[in-house]
Formats: C-alpha cells, sequence, structure tokens
C-alpha cells in the first residue's frame, strides 16, 4: 500500500510530456513571426525579446562607415555595404575605391571569368588626403572629403572627431586617447654660415637648445628669429602689424579681406593659421602650432 500514490503521479508526468512542452524553446533568433524566446540574449544581434518574439524594429544601432543596419530581426546589426562593380558593363568603384573578386559567387576571373562582378573596397592605408581634408572610408565614398568639423589649432577636425589637444592640432573620436603635450610655436632660423636675415624686423637671437655658442669662436652659428618690435611699430592707415616671426612686418589690409584670427589676410592671401593670425598665398605652407 506504500507505493500506491506513485501511481497517479507518474500517470500525470507521463501524460503531461505527450501533451505539452516541458518549457518553451528558445527564440534563437526567432524571426518575430511566432518564434519565442525568453531573454534578449537569445535573439539575433541587437534583437529584443518582446512578448516572447525577437523584435528588431525600434532597435537604435549606430553603424560605421562602410555598413548599413540590417533591420531583419534573424540578423539586426550592422553589416558591410556592398558595392558592385566590374562585372560585362566594367562599373568603377566610387572615389578611390578598389575592385576585388567576389568570393561569395561562382565566378572566377582567372578561370576564364573575364566578365565577372566583384565588390568594391576602400583601403584607407593606401590613400593619403591633403591638408584640409578627411578620408571618407564609405565604399560608396572612398575619396577626401573637405573638412567641415570642429577647429581645432592649426586644423579642423574630420567628420566624427572632435578637437582633444588645440596647440597641437590632434584630433579624437569622442572620449578618445590625447596627449597632453604642448606645441610651442617655430622660428626660422637665422645668421650661420649663410648669413640669413630675419623676415620684416625680426631679430635673431642665438638658439640655446645646440652647442654652438657665437661667443666663442662660433661665428657662424645658426639662430632663431624673434619679432619683439609690434609694440613700437606704428602702422599707416590701411596696414596691420603681424608679429608673426615669419612676418614681422606691417601688412595692408583689404576691406572685405578673410578674417584670421586677431588679423585681416591682404589681397591674395588665405588664412592658414587663426590662432597665430598667419596669413599665406592659396596652397601655402603654413605652421602647424597654436598661439596663445
Amino acid at each position: 500500500m506504500r507505493n500506491v500514490w506513485m501511481v497517479p503521479v507518474f500517470a500525470v508526468l507521463l501524460m503531461g510530456f505527450g501533451r505539452c512542452e516541458w518549457w518553451p524553446p528558445p527564440g534563437g533568433g526567432g524571426d518575430g513571426d511566432g518564434e519565442t524566446c525568453r531573454r534578449d540574449r537569445e535573439c539575433a544581434g541587437a534583437a529584443m525579446c518582446v512578448d516572447g518574439s525577437c523584435e528588431c524594429s525600434g532597435v537604435l544601432v549606430l553603424c560605421a562607415a562602410g555598413t548599413v543596419f540590417n533591420d531583419d530581426p534573424n540578423v539586426c546589426e550592422c553589416e558591410p555595404v556592398e558595392i558592385f562593380c566590374g562585372g560585362i558593363a566594367g562599373i568603377p568603384c566610387p572615389g578611390a575605391g578598389m575592385c576585388f573578386d567576389d568570393p561569395g559567387d561562382d565566378c572566377d576571373p582567372e578561370n576564364g571569368g573575364a566578365d565577372c562582378g566583384g565588390l568594391c573596397e576602400c583601403n584607407a592605408a593606401a590613400i593619403s588626403c591633403p591638408t584640409g581634408h578627411w578620408l571618407n572610408e564609405d565604399p560608396a565614398v572612398c575619396d577626401c572629403i573637405p573638412n567641415e568639423g570642429e577647429p581645432c589649432g592649426p586644423t579642423t577636425c574630420g567628420e566624427g572627431l572632435v578637437c582633444c589637444n588645440e596647440s597641437c592640432g590632434i584630433c579624437t573620436e569622442p572620449d578618445g586617447v590625447c596627449t597632453e603635450e604642448f606645441c610651442e610655436d617655430p622660428a626660422p632660423e637665422c645668421a650661420g654660415f649663410l648669413g640669413l636675415q630675419c623676415p620684416g624686423e625680426g631679430e635673431c637671437f642665438d638658439d640655446p637648445s645646440d652647442d654652438c655658442d657665437p661667443e666663442n669662436g662660433g661665428a657662424d652659428c645658426s639662430g632663431l628669429c624673434e619679432c619683439n618690435v609690434g609694440p613700437v611699430i606704428d602702422c599707416g592707415p590701411g596696414y596691420t602689424f603681424d608679429d608673426s616671426p615669419f612676418v614681422c612686418a606691417c601688412i595692408p589690409v583689404v576691406a572685405g579681406g578673410e578674417e584670421c584670427g586677431d588679423v585681416t589676410c591682404g589681397e591674395g592671401f588665405v588664412c592658414c593659421n587663426a590662432s597665430c593670425g598667419i596669413c599665406t598665398e592659396p596652397d601655402g605652407v603654413c605652421i602647424q602650432i597654436a598661439c596663445e
């Protein structure tokens, strides 16, 4: 008699297994059309488990350049953008992109497939952008784009970057690592074996960083130019004093000329360093410094 109570329990368990699931199956990246889930981690990518189904709609994901968001609940993540190239029409890649064989097709360009289609790639390591431009690595662009971002000393940050060291003109991604160095104002060389003169009203002083002493036999020692006469120079009407050691002279102020820090660039000149008020000819060389 003592084992009679086990019979109904065993019968219930046996009947239960035959009629219902022991417990809900995981979603495993359900498609939101009847497949079930218990928690977000059972869904694919960034999909969320909502009322037992994996859903991707409404999920906020910021994709990097060259990728696009796939909102299929079975994927729900950023995927590389595929730009078609080559083929019988010889479609070129945008910008500086290069066309590579698509390993996902059954066409082999090395085995008779002269008209095989390919996919574009943007090899950032092989592309150098000129000053004032940044590389958009999106395969649909793959080109140097003019800077229109945050000013950063002598440079302008590219899209998505912020200024982290204005003195040296260093830009990083938000919350990126930044050096704490200070970039000092360089100065043109003077004197030396060639007897170089300083620009404008600049004066030549011995360079303390070298081991040449002009007072001890170093008649050909090189020096550095300084511009210290600005306060005593009275520029005439229509002129302003440029105290850069590379100029150190009165320069004309042209009505409507480009503003450049504390000065206005003269006719035919553009602002190359607003921090120091330095103007140059278009495409001229500009020093990468920040003036306090």
